[in-house]
């Protein structure tokens, strides 16, 4: 009988979660903004546990949390955001030192953020449609009465997102411009048919 030679199986280096802690500080120092912070997710990351595969942290600002970031254990690298994700993040920030001082949240332009005019937007369309309704990709339009656009899409669980059409904000005020009847009726017809055929080719 032939003798077989076992190949040992090498794992890849894990970093440590201080390591990975230290990686996401700098990170976040160099690539976002110096004056936030970065916590560990204590419920998530457990150093004991084997394989490791991600490391989990959270972004913060002086005065509230911003978002999850993930460094992959194994490169010991961060799961860098997106150039959109770290606009938002900062504009959260500038959000949350607004409302200490009772201010609107303006940009150099003398205008709401886009953030801010996303948030004002969600808030209108749950108010005025439900849940499952929310406002995306705040676009700024220049006009003579300038505003922001947000795309109002639909996302249930399994179903969507389904773009259903957009609505602005204006932006000096940071105040949804609402929509009329028929486009609120429209909306929801749209959605009810989305739902149905979705349901219904699932069924099938």
């Amino acid at each position: 009988m032939q003798a077989i030679l076992e190949i040992p199986t090498v794992s890849p280096p894990i970093i440590s979660l201080a390591d990975a802690h230290h990686v996401a500080r700098t990170y976040v120092a160099t690539a976002i903004d110096p004056t936030f912070t970065v916590v560990s997710d204590r419920h998530t990351n457990d150093p004991q546990a084997n394989p490791r595969t991600i490391w989990r942290f959270f972004m913060l600002c002086a005065h509230g949390p911003l978002c999850a970031l993930k460094v992959d254990a194994a490169t010991g690298e961060v799961i860098p955001l997106s150039a959109t994700e770290i606009r938002v993040m900062r504009e959260k920030a500038a959000i949350y030192a607004a409302r200490t001082e009772g201010v609107l949240p303006l940009n150099e332009q003398g205008y709401v953020l886009g953030e801010y005019a996303r948030k004002r937007a969600d808030r209108y369309l749950g108010d005025q449609i439900g849940m499952y309704f929310d406002a995306t990709d705040p676009v700024f339009v220049p006009r003579e009465s300038p505003c922001w656009q947000v795309t109002i899409v639909f996302k249930r669980y399994h179903l969507g997102p389904f773009t259903l059409g957009v609505m602005d904000v204006d932006a000096k005020t940071g105040e949804p411009i609402p929509l009329t009847k028929t486009q609120l009726k429209r909306i929801r017809e749209r959605t009810h048919a989305f739902i149905e055929f979705h349901t219904q080719t699932a069924a099938a």
